[in-house]
């Protein structure tokens, strides 16, 4: 009878540390999806930034504009956006390399992101922010969100 008892508390600890490094493994996988969210919305920031005043794209006038005070929004709204994916289950492991469903929570909560920006820019009127920046961050996002987490 002790060893049946002792066998099964080993087999119920065994079990217990199973489920904590799996725990522990899917935290490790979230916070490496959420680095890789901000780099990949660092990397959409920066490329609006470059394509839009610094290709010079014809027909689009190029508006006073300094890097800095693009480098403080960006850096201001990505933990906005990070929160909105996180509202989005985009960190659900549920929903994690999940397909469309996945696909098209990036594009909601890239969408959603964009809008909080705007909504960010209207409170605070010194925030002039070029519309034309705005349209390639929202492309970009996506596409930078969606290729990090299916390349």
């Amino acid at each position: 009878m002790a060893t049946s008892t002792a066998l099964h508390q080993v087999t119920r600890t065994s079990s217990v540390a199973t489920a904590v490094r799996a725990g522990q493994g899917w935290r490790r996988v979230t916070l490496a999806m959420i680095g890789l969210d901000a780099l990949a919305l660092i990397a959409a920031f920066l490329v609006a930034y470059v394509v839009r005043f610094k290709a010079g794209i014809p027909l689009l006038e190029t508006p006073p504009h300094r890097i800095a005070f693009y480098t403080t929004v960006a850096l201001g709204v990505i933990p906005v956006w990070l929160a909105l994916f996180a509202l989005y289950r985009l960190y659900d492991r549920k929903r994690l390399f999940a397909g469309s469903d996945e696909y098209v929570g990036i594009i909601n909560a890239c969408t959603c992101g964009v809008m909080a920006t705007i909504f960010i820019s209207f409170v605070d009127p010194t925030l002039q922010i070029s519309r034309g920046w705005l349209l390639l961050v929202w492309v970009l996002s996506i596409l930078t969100v969606g290729n990090g987490r299916f390349a």
